[in-house]
């Protein structure tokens, strides 16, 4: 049993050793700014819209593999304006690296700050998001899936469920996000500003806490106000379908 304990703990710290060594030399050598004009190239392709990437690129690999994007913008619509469609000045996501490998993930602080989101709707019905929306309802495999039998899906899902284990996410935290939608068909406008939004850790079959807060304003009827909320919530993995 000794020389089984001194094996494993041999193995742990030639892991963790491998994994501070691959996170310096990925910083030493690995810029991931040096790839921005591939990313950019790569959305212009696949979405016709160019994306720019104004702030820093940054990698983590160890023990937690995260990635950070500085200011970002996305082009609006042919046809809507100069206004971005979305914009943001840093977004965060983290996953524990070693709990890739058990099945479960493990999730960090999911952060975004200052996101601008303009969803436009012109005075024909088409809007500013009808391309994904097109690109989406292409996709053979969502078709295919529906048109299984219910109990047929269901088992899927379950598979799915049992294949990806737990989820658990750190904290959610959204700063200063503001979203408009401008119906140019309708003739209405809403505006949702100054939104700040962070939950507890989430967990399935564990309560998690929620706050959020907000300012908002509708045309043409002039209503507005400021708008806050705290509570705590269940979810639960089951349930989810």
């Amino acid at each position: 049993m000794a020389r089984l304990l001194k094996y494993v703990l041999i193995a742990a710290v030639t892991i963790v050793g491998l994994g501070v060594l691959a996170s310096v030399l990925i910083a030493l050598f690995f810029d991931p700014n040096d790839y921005k004009d591939d990313i950019q190239q790569a959305v212009l392709e696949s979405t016709g819209r160019n994306l720019s990437i104004d702030g820093d690129l940054s990698f983590s690999v160890f023990p937690w593999l995260a990635l950070e994007i500085g200011q970002t913008t996305l082009e609006n619509a042919e046809g809507f304006g100069d206004e971005p469609f979305m914009s943001f000045e840093k977004a965060r996501a983290s996953v524990q690296l070693s709990s890739i490998f058990t099945g479960d993930l493990n999730i960090g602080t999911a952060e975004l700050d200052s996101m601008t989101l303009n969803l436009e709707v012109d005075e024909s019905g088409r809007s500013n998001w009808d391309d994904f929306a097109s690109d989406a309802a292409d996709t053979d495999e969502i078709d295919d899936f529906e048109d299984l039998p219910e109990d047929v899906q269901e088992e899927i899902e379950a598979e799915v469920r049992a294949d990806v284990g737990q989820v658990s996410i750190a904290k959610i935290s959204v700063t200063n996000a503001n979203f408009s939608f401008d119906d140019r068909q309708a003739g209405s406008k809403s505006e949702l500003t100054n939104l700040n939004f962070v939950t507890g850790k989430i967990a399935s079959e564990s309560p998690f806490d929620i706050n959020a807060e907000f300012d908002f304003a509708t045309a043409p009827d002039g209503v507005s106000g400021r708008f806050s909320t705290s509570g705590t919530y269940f979810y639960s993995a089951n349930d989810a379908r």
